[in-house]
């Protein structure tokens, strides 16, 4: 009796392990499974945020970080954690026995247990867990960069403006030509587009300013009355660069350079290239004789024309008759 009793004991306490363990475990999957919805709808609603034409930074910030907790929650537990060569091979066995006992379950009935079983869906649940994380972070990575990029783009648009406020056209043009590669780069084309009507305010504000200045110096009304007509460009030049040399010394520097020509309407790769063409030796600053001989070569590439007046002539009249 007593040995009948000790076995029943035993199959109970047995039992109640059991039941223990189950529990453990599907409290365990209902676990991954709120976590694997969270890691679902972040990227749900990420892909979402792609989409719109205003992005909002701080609610893909609050996604990514709703995305990253859960990954990490599950790669704690072990569920999230990828295979190693080991656990490969053991998942490769179990399921190789499943396939044999389905072939002849009467001959693997003993052999493939209950805890095999288990152990197989578990494993597999792992796998699938693993393939979703894997798919989620590629998008959320992606994102990650698209924002970046975005924000960086926002960065140099808002030194544009700064620079344009501060009357530096050239290098806002640089700050917003950069500006729009970021954006370009960053797949936000609508976002993009928003923001491309501030070139509107940059033409404007450049064509003001070079009116006043250019319009303003003394005598260039009087030039432009002489019948010299085979110097009427470099009438302009040199009203130009005595606009730009408002120290009266003959000397340029090149950020005056930039800025001058910027105003002039010169567009920001042909100011590079003439840059390089007046400061051949690098020192940093532009004499009136290489300004004038370089402004004589852009002249003619510019205008396309044979008559080198008609050329740099030619800006002087259209930011006249822009403003009369």
């Amino acid at each position: 009796m007593l040995s009948i009793f000790g076995k029943s004991r035993a199959a109970k306490e047995k039992e109640k392990e059991r039941r223990r363990k189950e529990r453990e475990e599907n409290q365990r999957i209902t676990v991954v499974r709120q976590l694997r919805d969270q890691i679902a709808d972040a990227v749900r609603v990420i892909q979402l945020l792609l989409a719109e034409d205003v992005p909002p930074d701080d609610a893909f910030q609050q996604q990514r970080e709703l995305f990253k907790q859960a990954m990490t929650s599950l790669e704690t537990d072990g569920m999230g954690k990828a295979f190693d060569d080991e656990e490969k091979e053991t998942l490769k066995r179990l399921e190789q026995h499943e396939i044999a006992a389905e072939t002849d379950a009467e001959r693997y009935a003993v052999t493939f247990t209950e805890e095999k079983k288990d152990e197989l869906r578990l494993m597999r649940m792992r796998r699938e867990v693993r393939g979703e994380i894997d798919s989620a972070r590629r998008i959320v990575y992606r994102a990650e960069k698209q924002f970046v990029l975005k924000s960086k783009g926002d960065a140099l648009f808002a030194k544009s403006v700064k620079a344009i406020d501060a009357k530096k056209f050239y290098q806002g043009r640089v700050f917003f030509d950069e500006a729009m590669k970021c954006f370009t780069d960053s797949g936000f084309e609508a976002y993009k587009k928003s923001k491309m009507a501030f070139t509107s305010r940059i033409s404007t504000e450049s064509a003001v300013s070079i009116s006043r200045v250019w319009f303003g110096h003394v005598g260039r009304v009087e030039f432009r009355k002489t019948k010299w007509k085979n110097e009427l460009w470099r009438i302009e030049a040199e009203s130009l660069f005595n606009a730009i040399d408002t120290s009266g010394d003959g000397i340029i520097s090149r950020e005056e350079l930039h800025d001058g020509l910027t105003k002039a309407g010169f567009s920001t790769s042909e100011i590079d290239k003439m840059t390089k063409e007046m400061d051949e030796d690098e020192s940093g600053t532009i004499e009136r004789s290489e300004f004038m001989s370089a402004m004589k070569n852009a002249s003619l590439q510019i205008s396309g024309q044979k008559d080198i007046n008609e050329g740099l002539w030619g800006i002087g009249r259209a930011q006249q008759d822009w403003m009369y």
